[in-house]
């Protein structure tokens, strides 16, 4: 059985593309030097600066790479 005339649906292209890309959020968020929910959520100094970093990484690894194309 031959496969040369046969060409995937566009939806498996598009489909690979996202799986791609929530691999890479997920690559760049393990690489996040963070520690998420290192805080003690009943004492208040410091809380508002670690969701704050906690949400710089998080927008971090949902920006798209510079490689990406639209």
């Amino acid at each position: 059985m031959s496969s040369a005339g046969l060409t995937a649906p566009a939806v498996v292209y598009l489909l690979a593309d996202h799986l791609d890309s929530a691999l890479a959020a997920g690559e760049d968020l393990l690489k996040s030097t963070l520690r998420w929910n290192a805080s003690d959520p009943r004492a208040p100094e410091g809380l508002t600066q670690q969701r704050h970093e906690e949400r710089a990484a998080i927008e971090a690894a949902r920006t798209p790479s510079s490689g990406a194309t639209a």
